[in-house]
């Protein structure tokens, strides 16, 4: 990258402010949450109300919520929502499972269709799946009982990407490539999977080979956001969570400014999303953190104000390429609702 464009991006990102907003909430919601948001500025997240969790879609940030429905059963969560609008997440059907719980499925969404469940087609275990992430193809991520799922499509077969018939794989993110990155649970390892296999490319720091990592969120550049568990230091029995970036084929970079720390998700700038603990046993704040792929340009953190101020309680779930952001936060009633940050230049820099 040239001087000058280092330079630019510097000014852009020390001018910039992000404002709270509260999305208008469900009838009867005690609380709301935001999760993912398009291009086009429809956002989705999940309402609580009467002690059940509602999946529930934004037209935009002014707009009135939509319950969007379920699969039968009282509850269901929106993940995400592509620049297609189809919205996909997780629902319980009604049905029981042979040991008593309850029958959960990946679900997608559109206005034109309503809500339906996913394919199962090709596994034993279709008891419990789950939808994360959607990208503009309409390829699908997320879980099963036995592995990370992938379906190539809305009508597609689910195919198990990543198998452990202990402790599942998850996955969390699909690019525009149709390259997948989640989690292996039985080794806590971030994996990222294209043309029908995976490797474990995150993993490039002898240093790092013991600790346990996580990837929630990834961008069209195969970088990962998650976190990984540091070992406590000496004289300590607790090992903390810090907030990764996994840049494909490098070392880790993670985010020490909190006593604990998790980002959720990076855009195509390198901007990422969170929440961290200030101090030991204090309440998550969201946060923004970049890292751009240029090393030239140093990282740097800020906290986002919670719709009733500063140093509140609240989460960061997604950031678009235009720096907005949405998750939720603390209002002056103490519930937590959905929110979206608005990226703005700041007055004193106009």
């Amino acid at each position: 990258m040239r001087l000058i464009g280092i330079l630019t991006l510097l000014a852009l990102l020390s001018a910039c402010e992000w404002v709270p907003h509260e999305l208008p909430s469900l009838p009867g919601a005690s609380s709301s949450a935001a999760n993912d948001l398009n291009a086009t500025g429809a956002i989705v997240g999940v309402s609580a109300i009467d002690g059940s969790n509602r999946a529930t879609l934004w037209s935009n940030r002014t707009a009135n919520p939509v319950d969007i429905g379920t699969l039968g059963g009282e509850e269901s969560v929106a993940n995400a929502i592509n620049n297609n609008g189809i919205v996909v997440g997780w629902s319980k059907t009604g049905q029981m499972t042979a040991s008593g719980g309850d029958v959960v499925r990946a679900f997608a969404w559109s206005a034109a269709t309503g809500m339906f469940a996913l394919s199962t087609q090709g596994i034993f275990d279709d008891e419990r799946t789950a939808a994360y992430a959607i990208n503009d193809s309409n390829w699908v991520v997320g879980t099963t009982g036995i592995g990370a799922a992938v379906w190539r499509g809305l009508t597609a077969p689910l195919e198990v990407a990543v198998k452990n018939p202990f402790l599942p794989a998850a996955a969390s993110d699909v690019n525009s490539s149709n390259q997948v990155s989640g989690w292996i649970r039985s080794d806590e390892q971030v994996f990222l999977w294209e043309n029908g296999s995976y490797t474990l490319p995150y993993l490039n720091n002898p240093a790092e080979a013991s600790s346990t990592r996580r990837g929630f969120g990834m961008n069209d550049e195969s970088t990962v956001v998650g976190r990984v568990y540091v070992p406590p230091p000496p004289g300590s029995q607790r090992a903390r969570i810090i907030a990764a970036y996994f840049p494909k084929s490098k070392s880790s970079i993670l985010l020490g400014d909190y006593f604990e720390s998790v980002a959720h998700d990076v855009n195509n700038i390198g901007w990422a999303v969170g929440q961290a603990n200030l101090e030991l046993d204090s309440p998550g704040v969201p946060f923004i953190w970049w890292y751009p792929e240029q090393q030239e340009i140093p990282s740097n953190t800020e906290l986002l104000d919670a719709i009733a101020g500063p140093g509140l309680p609240g989460s960061a779930e997604a950031i678009d390429d235009a720096g907005n952001i949405v998750g939720s936060s603390q209002r002056s009633d103490g519930s937590l609702r959905a929110t979206y940050w608005e990226i703005k230049f700041k007055q004193d820099d106009l």
